[in-house]
């Protein structure tokens, strides 16, 4: 089979299926099948209840559940995708975002697992940076933003410590500077012999 006659099938099938589906959703289709329902039951009287009777039902809700599952089935998967797919472009062309995310439909539970309790340590992180996520603040700190919150805090503490060093250096300097007054020791005075008194 060739590609356009595949692709011409699909489309066709496509269109099928979501008309199928949209109409199995809506309240004419719901009103139909309560009314077959209706016409069934009401039909079992005239019948005598036969085998015949219980067994049309039967088969027909089993043969319309068999197809209606794989109708179904294709509309969710092409939904599924198609939001996928316009969730992954919002990821590439967000500034900051990981476009390691793009393909995580595909990884197993595991390994949703492991992402799911580094996103939350990067939460906590967060708020202990003091972004507020309770309040529903429009702007969610990016990776990068939470990298350079945490990079200028430690510039900060760095920069203060610098400024430490060098008024201590200073100081230390000026004190050498400063000269060095000698203190004079005090003479204590001299004692004079004392002179003989006359007897």
């Amino acid at each position: 089979m060739s590609e356009s006659s595949k692709l011409v099938i699909d489309r066709a099938f496509t269109r099928m299926a979501n008309w199928i589906a949209g109409w199995a959703g809506s309240p004419e289709g719901f009103a139909v099948a309560l009314a077959a329902m209706i016409l069934w039951a009401l039909t079992g009287p005239l019948v005598g209840y036969s085998e015949l009777w219980q067994l049309s039902v039967n088969t027909g809700t089993t043969i319309i559940t068999f197809l209606m599952v794989f109708i179904i089935q294709n509309s969710q998967n092409r939904d599924t995708r198609a939001i996928q797919i316009k969730i992954d472009e919002l990821i590439r062309a967000t500034k900051g975002a990981s476009n390691s995310l793009l393909d995580l439909e595909i990884l197993s539970a595991t390994e949703i697992d492991q992402l799911y309790e580094r996103y939350q340590s990067i939460a906590a992180r967060a708020k202990d940076l003091g972004f507020d996520f309770e309040t529903g603040s429009p702007d969610v700190p990016t990776a990068e933003e939470m990298a350079d919150e945490v990079r200028a805090a430690k510039e900060d503490e760095a920069a203060k410590a610098a400024d430490e060093a060098t008024r201590h250096v200073a100081d230390s300097v000026a004190n050498e500077a400063r000269p060095k007054t000698r203190t004079r020791r005090k003479r204590s005075p001299s004692r004079r012999p004392r002179s003989a008194t006359p007897a």
